[in-house]
């Protein structure tokens, strides 16, 4: 191969480690200073930051000294030599490793130089290299082909080790004036952290998002703000964000109330008057403090079950219908499928879900089934010192609010199973449970599988 060809291909081996990373995600063992650095550790070939093949050092040379210290090593000996030098996982513990097979000697014989009588040498050196757990005394030339590392390098260890020292990688610690300190960098993640996330609730996958009027720009001035001395500019700022965190910001619309989006439009609108504007801007006030008290009743009603065993709260709600059989075939879509539907039943008090399944063809989706489904929820999981039952669900005519439900909680209390029922009904467009979280969960399974063809591959 030529240099030219051996030279486009460490090109395209680095364009190979290139790749597109997640957000978030950082993959410093792939940056390209990492991969030099492990390649020279290990003695291999590798393409340098202008992208020239660096071939490994050649071994082979022989010491031509009296004794013959390098031919009378055979060649078996000499790879374990390398392997060994190799197998270190950083500089440093090569260093120390070679500085061991050093040893200072006090010179024996001096040579006045240049009219000096007392020379510059204060000692010499021997070098040895570990021939089956044994040190075998070798030259210098042979000690550096050996072990393939370079005359400066020996010399460096031979002067920390008559000072008593030992080797350091100081490559790269320099005090940069441009670096940001330590203590900047994790005042800027600990800020990121301190905003409030929320998780949603209907994504195939579990995505934080930030709120919706927050934005880099934003936080970047609340830092300075919050942290006057610290000279952070945005562009550092970003970078921490997008390779630290993987945030979102606003979350995506789905299942908005209808009201909600009248009222909002309504605002926007240039061709209403202020009055107008006025009047929309107070309903849609009034609108949400409405929607908010069920979510605020239920979150007193979980910290109630926690603290009391004799108050318990229960959600429940059907998922959207699954149909089968989920194969990838196109005249699938024209043909009429067996709708199977999940019932879930979410406990507040251990946060823990209990899923029925069962397909259209054994039973409907009505006040029936809701209300059987609760009787054996009740009858198996809900202990007989709980008096007290909050229920939510959404406000359904042909599922929840009918009087097929109502009479089926009249007869829980009339034959004293319990004392006080309270079954709460949210606005339309605001009833967001904790089974829509299960009901998350469910989808991620069933969005990684392809094929699944009867109710019981998806139970």
């Amino acid at each position: 191969m030529s240099e030219m060809e051996s030279n486009k291909t460490c090109v395209e081996n680095d364009c190979n480690h290139s790749m597109k990373r997640k957000k978030g995600v950082r993959n410093v063992e792939e940056y390209k200073c990492q991969r030099i650095k492990r390649a020279r550790l290990q003695g291999k070939e590798y393409a340098n930051y202008r992208r020239n093949v660096v071939k490994t050092k050649s071994t082979t040379e022989s010491c031509r000294c009296a004794r013959k210290c390098y031919d009378k090593i055979d060649i078996a000996q000499r790879g374990k030599l390398l392997d060994a030098i190799h197998s270190f996982s950083c500089k440093n513990e090569q260093d120390i490793y070679l500085q061991g097979l050093l040893d200072a000697v006090p010179i024996k014989h001096r040579r006045p130089r240049n009219g000096d009588k007392s020379g510059k040498r204060s000692s010499s050196f021997t070098f040895h290299v570990v021939i089956q757990e044994r040190r075998v005394k070798v030259c210098k030339k042979a000690f550096i082909q050996l072990y393939g590392v370079s005359a400066k390098r020996v010399r460096r260890l031979q002067t920390l080790l008559l000072c008593g020292q030992t080797p350091k990688d100081m490559r790269g610690q320099q005090n940069n004036r441009k670096s940001v300190p330590v203590g900047d960098v994790q005042a800027i993640k600990d800020h990121i952290s301190s905003f409030p996330v929320k998780i949603s609730h209907h994504a195939s996958k579990e995505y934080k998002y930030l709120d919706a009027q927050l934005d880099i720009k934003k936080m970047h001035t609340l830092f300075k703000e919050k942290f006057p001395d610290c000279k952070v500019k945005y562009s550092f700022y970003y970078k921490i964000f997008r390779e630290n965190f993987n945030l979102h910001f606003g979350r995506p619309q789905i299942d908005t109330c209808g009201e909600c989006e009248q009222l909002k439009v309504k605002i926007k609108n240039p061709n209403l008057n202020e009055c107008a504007k006025r009047v929309a801007m107070a309903e849609l006030a009034i609108h949400e403090r409405r929607s908010n008290k069920f979510y605020t009743s239920m979150k007193d009603t979980k910290h109630i079950c926690k603290n009391n065993d004799s108050v318990l709260g229960l959600t429940f709600d059907y998922m959207q219908n699954i149909s089968l059989p989920c194969i990838p075939v196109q005249e699938l879509f024209y043909y009429r499928q067996l709708s199977v539907f999940p019932f879930a039943i979410h406990n507040l008090k251990t946060d823990e879900a209990s899923l029925f399944l069962y397909h259209e063809g054994q039973a409907n989706k009505g006040p029936n089934e809701t209300c059987s489904f609760l009787h054996k929820y009740i009858s198996d999981n809900v202990p007989p010192c709980v008096k007290e039952l909050h229920l939510y669900g959404d406000a359904c005519g042909g599922q929840n609010k009918n009087n097929c439900m109502v009479r089926f909680l009249l007869s829980l209390t009339d034959t004293n199973r319990f004392d006080i029922i309270i079954h709460r009904f949210p606005i339309r467009g605001h009833s967001y449970l904790a089974c829509d979280r299960d009901f998350a969960l469910v989808k991620r399974v069933l969005k990684k599988t392809d094929r699944y063809y009867v109710p019981m591959e998806v139970c």
